[in-house]
């Protein structure tokens, strides 16, 4: 993989010109640099690698963890299940979902317990498979008063198959279509041939319905981030 190829695999659902954005670059700079057409100077490598805590080495050569921590969970306690039946999930700020599916985050707060049945499937998965897909976050507006208050802390699961086949009315985790991060209800559906997703939140006052439109239903996950099932009572 290219240097290039590592920075397109950040760039997630953003365009060129709002990923340049982010690094106060032109697009068609950015554009030259993900085609080897000329090479990124120190300010942008830098400005990349703390944006998304990555490795610098990982970054220009490919070599090492793609990530500071080498993953979210890696900084979890080596006992991650207590001797109640319990697991310590980490607490984090946000975080986005790259293109290929691995999380981005903005540094791990704290570990908090959970009872190991509150997210035991019970379909075969393994604990530690399951660990790494859940994380919790705490709640920054209030667009789901007041079934989820600013200031609560939800439990999230980010298994793709959870932010692709959607129980309407659910709440998850979502990337607006503006790139901005929320906690919404969704609804799916077909209208007139096309793929529709419903946002909408419980605050109906102060937040009116976000619709539009993905190509296909596997492009469902990169609006989805998580699926919430928790917060302070089971959902």
């Amino acid at each position: 993989m290219s240097l290039g190829e590592r920075l397109e695999s950040l760039r997630g659902n953003r365009s060129l010109g709002d990923f340049a954005k982010l690094f106060g670059i032109h697009k068609n700079t950015y554009a030259n640099y993900i085609k080897q057409k000329s090479v990124p100077d120190s300010g942008f490598i830098l400005a990349v690698c703390q944006k998304f805590d990555l490795s610098a080495n990982w970054l220009l050569m490919g070599i090492g963890p793609k990530f500071l921590d080498q993953r979210i969970h890696q900084e979890m306690p080596q006992t991650s299940r207590g001797g109640k039946g319990q697991v310590l999930v980490p607490l984090i700020e946000t975080f986005v979902i790259d293109r290929e599916g691995d999380i981005i985050h903005d540094g791990i707060i704290d570990h908090l317990p959970l009872p190991w049945d509150w997210i035991d499937g019970g379909d075969g998965e393994g604990e530690e498979d399951l660990t790494k897909s859940f994380l919790f976050l705490r709640v920054r507006g209030d667009s789901m008063s007041p079934t989820v208050h600013r200031g609560d802390i939800v439990l999230v699961d980010t298994r793709r198959e959870k932010r692709t086949f959607v129980q309407t009315g659910s709440i998850f985790y979502v990337r607006l279509p503006d790139g901005e991060r929320a906690f919404k209800r969704v609804a799916v559906f077909q209208k007139e041939g096309e793929h529709k997703v419903l946002f909408y939140s419980d605050n109906v006052t102060a937040y009116p319905p976000v619709e539009f439109t993905v190509q296909a239903m596997d492009h469902l996950h990169c609006h989805l981030l998580g699926l919430v099932r928790w917060s302070y009572r089971r959902f």
